[in-house]
């Protein structure tokens, strides 16, 4: 990664020159610089993209110095020396949008609205910690206060602003909420009326359950005298063959003259014998 302070470097795995479009000396601007493997490499001044190069597809070797001033390779380009000065130097893993960037620089130099990103990995607090070479000052910008101030203020108004859509949406929910609540009792109203309805059918149900069960036991009963009377008419009616038989019998007997006998199977053809006689005399009357 080099970055020049004049457009000249503008490189991540890719370099490409802005000579010309950077501040004038002594004026202080904030700059951002992103990229993605295989993607867009793009340069920010002061929030605003003034322009972009493709990126090779490759990543980062890890491991690695960082210089801040002066390039790496200082015995080979001593002239490259970076005469003004630096705030708030941060590396992010992940490649940031044009708003992120936007809002970091409207923030101002003294603002922390970087230390939001978990994705911040190379951190300027900790670059201040680290051991200095050279002709190094510290200085503390005379603008953080009214810097901070507005940024506060800015952010003041996006949060009343966001409030002021939250509590509509709010609203509109509660709305919704209430009519949502309102179609509830009704819809519990008639479920409890359908609850009723079902137990009132239920009810008449078991009722005709236990009616038909009766019924039931008692069609089994005339079934059951049913059988008894056919089994009794039956006997009845062999009963009444067997009279009507004996009665025709006897009509025809009524007609029959005691000379008649004599030619019955028992008399007819047959020896007048004392044995013939004695029966013919026992039965003649």
């Amino acid at each position: 990664i080099i970055i020049g302070s004049n457009g000249y470097w503008n490189s991540v795995n890719k370099g490409f020159q802005l000579t010309g479009k950077f501040p004038e000396l002594g004026e202080w601007f904030h700059y951002a610089m992103s990229w993605v493997s295989g993607g867009t490499q793009r340069v920010y001044i002061n929030g605003v993209e003034i322009g972009s190069t493709s990126a090779a597809s490759s990543n980062l070797r890890l491991g690695g110095n960082i210089a801040l001033g002066i390039n790496e390779q200082s015995t080979k380009y001593t002239k490259y020396i970076f005469g003004g000065q630096l705030h708030k130097l941060n590396m992010f893993s992940e490649e940031l949008s044009a708003s992120q960037i936007r809002e970091m620089s409207e923030a101002g130099m003294c603002s922390v609205v970087e230390e939001k990103y978990e994705t911040r990995k190379l951190k300027w607090e900790q670059i201040l910690t680290e051991q200095r070479y050279g002709n190094v000052t510290e200085f503390s910008p005379e603008s953080c206060l009214p810097d901070h101030i507005k940024y506060l203020e800015a952010r003041l108004n996006e949060t009343e602003s966001e409030l002021g859509l939250t509590n509509s949406r709010l609203l509109a929910t509660e709305t919704k909420l209430y009519s949502t609540e309102h179609e509830l009792k009704t819809v519990s109203t008639a479920l409890n009326s359908t609850v009723k309805d079902l137990t009132d059918t239920e009810t008449q149900l078991n009722e005709t359950k236990t009616e038909l069960a009766e019924k039931n036991s008692r069609l089994d009963e005339t079934e059951t005298k049913l059988k008894r009377t056919e089994q009794e008419l039956l006997t009845v009616s062999t009963t009444l063959n067997h009279t009507q038989s004996l009665l025709e019998d006897a009509r025809r007997l009524e007609t029959v003259s005691r000379w008649d006998v004599l030619f019955t199977s028992p008399y007819l053809n047959k020896l007048f014998t004392t044995e013939l006689y004695d029966q013919l005399v026992n039965s003649w009357d």
